[in-house]
Formats: structure tokens, C-alpha cells, sequence
């Protein structure tokens, strides 16, 4: 399942956004409109990358895991 970020208007015309997990986009639209929520934009969050800086110590045990495997 993935996060999605939603921003839509309510039946009385107020801007709401947030973010809701989801499989598909049409789940989130059909979960939206049990809230009464018209939705205008809905994307999928990305998730974060880990990337390992440049002088970042790598630790001791995760070195034994890695030459074990």
C-alpha cells in the first residue's frame, strides 16, 4: 500500500489536504468521497532515499552481517 497526498473541498466549499494510505488512486478517491471530500489533487508521496554521505562511519555489525551473507 502506498501514502497519498490529497488536497480537495469539503461540501461546503472548505480547502482540506492531508495524507491517506491507499493501494490505488481510486481507493483514495472512493475513501475521500465517504468524507464527504472532493478531491483536486492526489499524488503519490515518494519515499526517502538513504543515501551515505561521503566520511560516514559504517558500523561495526553491520559489516559482520554483510561479509556473513
Amino acid at each position: 500500500m502506498a501514502v497519498f497526498q490529497w488536497s480537495g473541498k469539503t461540501t461546503r466549499g472548505i480547502i482540506e489536504s492531508g495524507e491517506i494510505t491507499a493501494a490505488t488512486k481510486e481507493e483514495v478517491i472512493a475513501l475521500l468521497g465517504r468524507r464527504n471530500i472532493i478531491p483536486t489533487i492526489i499524488t503519490e508521496k515518494q519515499k526517502k532515499v538513504r543515501i551515505l554521505r561521503p566520511g560516514a562511519r559504517i558500523k561495526d555489525k553491520d559489516i559482520v552481517v554483510f561479509t556473513r551473507q
